[in-house]
């Protein structure tokens, strides 16, 4: 039987390369690209530069939908750092927010189903832990991706969103993982000064991948979804954890408060997520701090 195609933007990202890895055997994995091509196979590339019309993408998609099954697009791709689209709105604007609308319109032309990843940093006003229905941005970066929810559930609403924590995962080929960049830092001598008055709920990779494909499943469409691990912590007791799985000497994490470091823009203290949603609508357990860092250990020395 033929394999459901899947368009991924974002595919040669560090969540890219999680998704592909999970999702191919399910599906024939298409990967939108932009500048740079995957370091790894995929079935097809396709081009998305999302400061323009996508015309690519729309061929592609009707092409899909005439031979009788419209592509599920998984739509990871953004301008995703802080600093940098502080530095730079009108950007930010233009790719998060304006170009997941040009998509969420073509996805609705073909009745894709549509996947937008958009990010816990749309939290951070108010009493955490946040549920689904209290977003409130408050920098450039969380308001350009909130503004592309709102946009995509506006254009298709049967479009489902994901705000994803901060995200632990295996390596890529493209990009070391944020916990390979610290193992890097400690085995080269240098300490690391890690937040201890920040709070995320961070999710192990490859459960985004177990979010959409039991998503599919269940034929869920037109939701919000908070995707995060069980674990509420700060950056500095990740440090910790990370230390003790992966032997790491602990004098080597430095614990400072945020309000110390000059930031790029606002950040929340506290972004941390209530996943009774996922939990409840899903039937999925997410991933302990611990179990991710423990498989990232045991890869690791696979890979020595």
């Amino acid at each position: 039987m033929k394999q459901r195609s899947l368009i991924l933007t974002g595919a040669t990202g560090f969540l890219g390369y999680s998704l592909i890895q999970e999702l191919s055997p399910s599906f024939r994995i298409i990967a939108g690209i932009h500048v740079r091509q995957p370091r790894y196979p995929v079935s097809e590339t396709v081009a998305v530069d999302l400061e323009g019309d996508l015309p690519d993408l729309d061929r592609l998609c009707a092409a899909s939908t005439k031979a009788g099954s419209p592509p599920i697009i998984m739509h990871a791709a953004a301008v995703s750092t802080v600093r940098e689209c502080e530095e730079n709105p009108i950007l930010a604007r233009t790719v998060n927010s304006d170009g997941t609308a040009r998509l969420a319109a073509i996805a609705a032309r073909y009745e894709c189903p549509l996947f937008v990843i958009s990010t816990d940093l749309v939290y951070g006003a108010g009493r955490p832990p946040f549920s689904e229905s209290e977003a409130m941005a408050t920098s450039v970066y969380s308001r350009s991706k909130l503004e592309a929810e709102v946009a995509a559930q506006s254009i298709h609403p049967a479009s489902i969103v994901l705000r994803c924590a901060l995200m632990i995962g295996p390596d890529t080929p493209s990009a070391p993982s944020h916990i390979r960049k610290m193992d890097r830092s400690i085995r080269q001598g240098t300490a690391l000064h890690l937040f201890f008055d920040e709070f995320r709920t961070p999710v192990w990779t490859p459960d985004i991948a177990r979010v959409v494909l039991r998503s599919i499943e269940l034929g869920i469409t037109g939701r919000i979804y908070n995707v995060g691990g069980p674990d509420r912590i700060s950056r500095y007791d990740l440090g910790l954890r990370a230390a003790r799985l992966l032997g790491w000497p602990p004098e080597r994490l430095v614990p400072v408060s945020s309000d110390s470091v000059a930031q790029p823009g606002p950040r929340p203290k506290d972004c941390s997520l209530d996943i009774s949603r996922l939990k409840v609508e899903l039937g999925l357990d997410m991933t302990p701090v611990d179990a991710g860092l423990q498989m990232l250990a045991r890869d690791w020395k696979r890979d020595v």
